[in-house]
């Protein structure tokens, strides 16, 4: 079984749980914080689940002592430690994208990323951010956008909103006025 689908799995068992316990945004922010512990300080903590010279109990240890730290919900905390019996620590990053996804339907979230050539004002962010948010019929505090530059693009816009993309750049109108020359 692929990773991502035995990961997708434990993220519909996680999001089952978190809604009877009304903790799906808790556990998101668990989870990320967890994910970011994971990947920080050359992956010493990920590099300590996956050892097998290091016995199943103290990497469980190492588990709780993080989620202590981290102020962890338990249901995500336990996840882990499930991810950890079974030997399943490397589809943590692919369950955490899927439960992410799962939570951002059921609270109705969507996330955008919008690229642009350079940095743009706090006024236009807003003034994209009420856009989109019309365009998609979203209320602007389930929007959440990240901003991003690119040089690449030359000037306009690139805006990702869940599976849609527009497509405003400098760079992808060259390429169309290219491709009517040819």
């Amino acid at each position: 079984m692929s990773s991502s689908v035995l990961a997708r799995r434990y993220a519909l068992a996680l999001v089952s749980l978190g809604k009877e316990q009304n903790a799906i945004s808790e556990i998101s922010a668990s989870l990320i914080y967890f994910d970011h512990a994971l990947n920080e300080s050359d992956r010493l903590l990920y590099n300590t689940l996956i050892n097998p010279a290091i016995s199943l109990d103290e990497k469980k240890a190492v588990v709780k002592d993080v989620a202590t730290v981290l102020g962890m919900h338990p249901l995500a905390t336990n996840t882990i430690l499930l991810l950890l019996d079974n030997a399943r620590v490397p589809a943590f990053s692919h369950m955490i994208i899927a439960y992410k996804k799962m939570a951002d339907d059921i609270l109705n979230i969507v996330r955008a990323h919008v690229t642009t050539a350079t940095d743009i004002g706090e006024e236009q962010k807003q003034e994209l951010i009420q856009t989109l948010s019309k365009t998609h019929s979203v209320p602007q505090e389930n929007l959440f956008v990240e901003f991003h530059t690119d040089a690449d693009i030359i000037g306009g816009l690139i805006a990702k909103v869940g599976d849609r993309t527009y497509d405003g750049s400098i760079r992808s109108q060259l390429k169309d006025l290219q491709q009517i020359l040819k």
